[in-house]
C-alpha cells in the first residue's frame, strides 16, 4: 500500500528536513518550533508504525510551495474489510 499526502502549506526549509519525524517538533510558519499547532507527534508516530511493518515514510518539500508526504508498506488490506 502506498499513500501520498499533498500539503499546500508553507513548505519545509531544507535545514529543517532532519527534524520532520522527530517527536514534539511542530511546524509554524515554515519554521520548526515548539510553538506551532498540535503536539508534533503525528508524523513521528506514523513513521514508527510504518517502519514496524517494514515500510518506509518520507517527504519532499519546497519552501514556500508545499510538501508531499508518502507512506509505503507491504500490508495487504482486503477490500471487504475497509469501511
Amino acid at each position: 500500500m502506498c499513500f501520498w499526502v499533498f500539503d499546500e502549506g508553507p513548505g519545509i526549509q531544507r535545514k529543517d528536513w532532519g527534524k520532520v519525524f522527530t517527536p514534539f517538533e511542530t511546524l509554524h510558519s515554515g519554521i520548526l518550533t515548539a510553538e506551532g499547532q498540535g503536539s508534533g507527534l503525528g508524523l513521528a508516530i506514523s513513521a514508527t508504525v510504518i517502519r514496524m511493518h517494514d515500510g518506509c515514510v518520507g517527504f519532499s518539500s519546497l519552501d514556500g510551495v508545499g510538501s508531499i508526504f508518502f507512506l509505503w508498506t507491504r500490508m495487504q488490506v482486503d477490500a471487504g474489510v475497509c469501511t
